[in-house]
């Protein structure tokens, strides 16, 4: 677990910052999308930052770790499954949004030289 998305998605969602009976599911679940969904921003900040071309298997690596995270917090497999899938909906549509807003934006490049040139 040495890459820093990993390592990040793994801080985030340690089963440790659970709360609740360990015999509750529905409480496991909640405390697993409360951390997972505050997870999100820096996990989207993350694979934003990869070559466009990496993003995809980085997309595959967050939504392995929150699984294994979901199965720590005590979800059953199929309830893993079923929340992961909600957050990882919530992480690709954040992404889409970025991307989005980026190609609204002018090429900040350009913009910087002409600006340096005057």
């Amino acid at each position: 677990m040495g890459h820093p998305l990993l390592r990040t998605i793994a801080l985030a969602v340690r089963p440790h910052n659970r709360r609740g009976d360990s015999h509750d599911i529905n409480c496991e679940e909640k405390a697993f999308l409360k951390v997972a969904v505050a997870a999100i921003p820096r996990v989207a900040e993350l694979i934003w930052g990869f070559p466009p071309d990496d993003r995809a298997g980085a997309l595959e690596k967050a939504e392995r770790c929150f699984l294994a995270a979901a199965l720590d917090y005590g979800c059953t497999e199929i309830t893993a499954q079923s929340r992961v899938s909600a957050v990882m909906r919530r992480l690709r549509s954040r992404l889409e949004r970025q991307q989005a807003s980026e190609k609204k934006l002018p090429n900040r490049d350009a913009a910087w030289a002409t600006v340096r040139c005057r």
